[in-house]
């Protein structure tokens, strides 16, 4: 196929003028490889397709991110005559999506290798998720945690049911939040105190509520003795 007709956005779009594109051959836009995929899509034999990410190569040889959409035209004894190919610029957009993807990345990253336990909670105690101190913390895999409530793991002693069970209420109706201590019960049935923030968040449109936890039992047993010696 060659260029035959075209608007001026096609111009500015590829950096071309009408001597550059009259009668142009189609693929001499595309890397070779972007040739080979869209001749995949079998247009001729569909009729028309819609909304496929590939590259084009402009005038100046820069390669730019294009969605593309094209419609087979045909003659009343529907011999193929031609098609009509629709071109937006998606550049900016496939680099804000890219940035946006090393941004999670780097967080999830960050989340992940972090010095305390984060757990992520819906509004009834459910585990959603949890990082690696998280699993270190509980003694729990992900595997174990995930879909079930941190009620029913027993994770907190029956005596801090009420307590905890506040102190997500506050977190729902958006009490700054402020550190405090829970007893947690470990997988092994040990009970540790961990200093805990907990965060309302939204994911998805899904509301949500952030644990951060850390061990403070050794530091615990440390202040009593400090002060046992002190009296």
């Amino acid at each position: 196929p060659i260029f035959v007709s075209w608007n001026g956005f096609a111009e500015v779009l590829l950096g071309m003028d009408g001597n550059d594109l009259h009668m142009k051959p189609v693929k001499s836009l595309y890397p070779e490889h972007e040739w080979r995929r869209i001749r995949s899509h079998n247009v001729r034999r569909k009729g028309m397709q819609h909304h496929i990410e590939t590259r084009v190569i402009r005038k100046d040889q820069d390669i730019i991110d294009v969605d593309l959409s094209v419609t087979v035209l045909k003659a009343p004894d529907g011999q193929i005559t031609g098609s009509i190919g629709i071109l937006a610029d998606v550049t900016d957009r496939r680099r804000t999506e890219q940035a946006l993807r090393e941004s999670e990345e780097r967080l999830r990253a960050l989340v992940e290798n972090a010095p305390d336990s984060i757990t992520v909670l819906d509004f009834d105690g459910t585990i959603l998720d949890s990082n690696k101190k998280g699993e270190g913390l509980f003694g729990y895999s992900r595997g174990e945690m995930s879909g079930k409530s941190m009620f029913d793991l027993g994770m907190i002693p029956e005596e801090c049911v009420a307590k905890t069970s506040r102190a997500l209420e506050r977190t729902i109706e958006g009490v700054e939040p402020k550190p405090f201590e829970f007893e947690l019960v470990r997988k092994d049935g040990s009970q540790i105190t961990a200093e805990v923030t907990t965060i309302a968040s939204e994911r998805a449109g899904k509301a949500e509520i952030i644990c951060i936890s850390r061990d403070i039992t050794e530091r615990k047993k440390a202040e009593e003795a400090l002060r046992r010696s002190e009296e």
